[in-house]
């Protein structure tokens, strides 16, 4: 099990190792939280990076039940079980609930950048994550790069090794296309 610390001497976000004492609530969820780590114990105030791998957190326990879990459960449940305090209003509930609720259109959007790749031969924790940026790529007012970097991160922490590079590089293609798409619309 793994949680999501930062040092704040250096700034750096790593996933450390925690060995929690505390029994599942739901036992549905119980394998969800085995296979993704553990949810950050949230003392302080909640940061957008933090925010994202919550928001993972959410879709990973969805998608791993074959979306028969409904994502109001989901998020009523993580967020009691690790006293988050999230709203829904909250950025992790939108992100995840908007990612969610996209994935058909998402995958589309996704497969045209899959060079020499099939969309079904992509990691769990990989098509996950490019979801949610091809999501919040799509959103005013998010930069790209920070979304770039962001998806980077949670492909270290969460997806297969040298999942990172993969997601990198299509993510970069996407902006570029829609950079071009934008530059062709406004000549």
């Amino acid at each position: 099990m793994y949680y999501f610390s930062t040092d704040k001497k250096k700034g750096d976000s790593y996933l450390a190792p925690v060995e929690p004492n505390l029994q599942p609530i739901n036992p549905e969820l119980a394998e969800v939280e085995e296979d993704a780590g553990e949810i950050v114990d949230f003392g302080q105030p909640i940061s957008q990076r933090e925010l994202r791998s919550v928001a993972f957190h959410l879709v990973y326990a969805v998608d791993r039940s074959d979306y028969q879990l409904q994502f109001d459960e989901v998020f009523e449940t993580l967020n009691d079980y690790y006293d988050l305090g999230l709203t829904t209003s909250s950025f992790a509930y939108t992100f995840a609930q908007g990612s969610i609720n996209a994935r058909d259109a998402l995958d589309e959007q996704i497969k045209p950048f899959l060079k020499n790749w099939e969309f079904s031969r992509l990691g769990c924790c990989t098509k996950l994550i490019l979801r949610m940026a091809f999501w919040e790529i799509q959103q005013p007012h998010i930069s790209n790069a920070v979304v770039i970097n962001e998806a980077v991160e949670l492909a270290k922490g969460f997806a297969e090794q040298d999942a990172y590079k993969f997601v990198n590089g299509l993510l970069d293609q996407f902006c570029k296309s829609r950079a071009a798409d934008v530059f062709v619309v406004r000549n």
